[in-house]
């Protein structure tokens, strides 16, 4: 993504994902998600980024990791903010992650 290769960034991250899951770490699968949304928000699709940043959150609830958490609130508020729609939600997720 920092050097505006989409594709690539793509396959890098689908590869982390699946890596992630394989190996059965939740830790790096949370990650890894939280990367999959980042490349598919800037690629235009919202409803799966959306979809990757739930899946993460439900993965990594369960972890119980600050860092993880705080992350992973910041990476959805940065998006929910640029979207009005979910500005609110936005807010709330930034509120959250300063609370962490």
């Amino acid at each position: 993504m920092l050097s505006q290769d989409s594709l690539r960034a793509f396959q890098q991250q689908k590869l982390a994902l699946r890596n992630a899951v394989e190996v059965g770490c939740p830790y790096f699968e949370v990650l890894s998600r939280l990367a999959a949304a980042e490349v598919l928000h800037d690629g235009g699709e919202r409803t799966n980024a959306m979809a990757q940043f739930q899946q993460a959150l439900d993965v990594g609830r369960p972890i119980n990791n600050h860092l993880l958490e705080f992350t992973g609130l910041m990476s959805y508020a940065r998006v929910a903010l640029e979207d009005n729609r979910r500005r609110r939600s936005g807010v709330r997720a930034l509120r959250q992650a300063l609370v962490v």
